[in-house]
Parts: structure tokens; C-alpha cells; sequence
């Protein structure tokens, strides 16, 4: 049987109360750090879903004005986007399609048609750099107000 000396000298193997709750509180501390990591990565993916949710919606909106033959994508886009934003139940096609009755004139139509600032002929195609340079010197030079038009004529060929 040991005596009193043997059994004070030999380390206690079971740890005291302050030693478990040191240990209980930095792992208290350990998971409550995990937990904050892991609610702002819930948070940065669900803003991820959310931003990628509206490139999406965009780009499909920017598809279907490109067919429908839009003249500005980006304002028409705007334009649509805030009619879907207003009224849930509609789809970006039929805001598209609403749009092209409403206002014709930003949207391309299906045949070509000559305009008075267009060439009269096809084969005629746009001038040289050469001719609208001497349109423009000569309206500068001039101030006449048909010279001008020519010039502008001839730079909106170009």
C-alpha cells in the first residue's frame, strides 16, 4: 500500500474544474466563430444567387430586345426591367412585345426602307474621307447653311 507521500507526488490524472472550464470556454469560442464564418458566407452566397439571378434576367431581356430589333438595348432594358419590377405576373416577351406597339420608332423595322439620308442607290455606299474633309472645310469656310447640311449629309455616310 502506498503512503501518503507516494500518492501527494503522483499527478492528479483527472483535470480540476478551472482547467475544464477554460477548455469549455475557448471551445464555446471556437464554435461561435465557425458560426459567424459560416452566416456571412451564407450571406455572401446568398447575394451571389441574388446578383446572378439578375445578370440572368438581364441578359435574357437583352437576347429578346437583340431579336425583337431594338435600337438601344441598354435604355429599353431599363425600360422593361421596371415594368417586371412593377408587375410580377408578366414575362420580359410580353413587355418586349408591349413595348414594340407602343413606341415603333425604337425598334428597327423588318424591310429596309430608303430614307432622304440615305443613298439613293446601293451601289453608291459612303464617300471617302477625302470628300467629307472638303465638305467640312468648305462649310467652315463658307458659314452657308446648305454646305453644312451637305457636310452632315456625307458624315452621317461614313
Amino acid at each position: 500500500m502506498p503512503n501518503d507521500a507516494q500518492v501527494n507526488a503522483a499527478p492528479d490524472p483527472t483535470p480540476n474544474d478551472n482547467e475544464l472550464r477554460e477548455a469549455l470556454a475557448e471551445r464555446t469560442q471556437v464554435a461561435s466563430d465557425l458560426a459567424d464564418q459560416l452566416r456571412a458566407r451564407e450571406a455572401q452566397l446568398e447575394d451571389m444567387r441574388e446578383r446572378a439571378s439578375r445578370l440572368e434576367r438581364r441578359g435574357g431581356i437583352e437576347r429578346g430586345l437583340a431579336q425583337a430589333g431594338a435600337i438601344d438595348t441598354e435604355a429599353l432594358a431599363l425600360l422593361v426591367e421596371n415594368r417586371l419590377d412593377a408587375d410580377d405576373d408578366t414575362t420580359p416577351q410580353r413587355v418586349i412585345s408591349q413595348l414594340q406597339r407602343e413606341r415603333p420608332a425604337l425598334f428597327r423595322t423588318a424591310g429596309a426602307r430608303a430614307t432622304a439620308m440615305s443613298p439613293s442607290h446601293p451601289s453608291q455606299g459612303a464617300p471617302g474621307r477625302a470628300v467629307v474633309d472638303r465638305a467640312r472645310d468648305d462649310a467652315r469656310a463658307t458659314g452657308d447653311r446648305r454646305a453644312l447640311m451637305k457636310y452632315l449629309r456625307l458624315r452621317r455616310g461614313t
